[in-house]
């Protein structure tokens, strides 16, 4: 990282992924091109899923080309005056593949959990519903980098 001043250390980064609200996905495509997709997600036990249909672009590249970069930006308000913003943003590196585990309802639980606190016996319901035309993804965090401009006096 070219501004050390800025690089968060791995306890930081790990909860600012945490706490992120989306994240964008990114492949290689099959046909040569990068392909970001903006997704929710949650992270549990030191991976990142992400829910999908059962079928769709998402899996068909991750199949194929399973080496991911997934984005989360925390933070950010443009600082006009200092030709600047101030952010706070983590990078994880891993590998994609779609999750075929027996807690599959547990995790969609946990996307009801971090989206519609508010409607937990509802969310049971709807996840109960779906679970068998959802699939889920599951991105390894094999490396993780995160940085931040601390604040408007910087």
């Amino acid at each position: 990282m070219r501004r050390k001043d800025r690089e968060m250390d791995i306890d930081s980064a790990e909860k600012a992924l945490v706490k992120g609200s989306f994240g964008v996905l990114s492949v290689l495509g099959t046909d040569g091109f990068p392909y970001g997709i903006p997704v929710n997600y949650v992270v549990r036990e030191g991976y990142i899923y992400i829910h999908c249909a059962k079928e769709g672009k998402k899996l068909l590249e991750i199949a194929a080309y399973p080496k991911v970069s997934f984005t989360v930006v925390t933070r950010s308000e443009v600082l006009s005056e200092k030709f600047s913003t101030d952010y706070e943003s983590v990078i994880a590196f891993g590998d994609a593949v779609e999750y075929s585990g027996d807690d599959k309802g547990m995790l969609l639980f946990e996307f009801i959990r971090k989206y519609s606190r508010e409607y937990l016996d509802e969310g049971m319901q709807y996840v109960e519903r779906m679970k068998d035309l959802t699939s889920i993804i599951r991105v390894s965090i094999d490396r993780i980098s995160a940085k931040r401009r601390k604040g408007k006096s910087e």
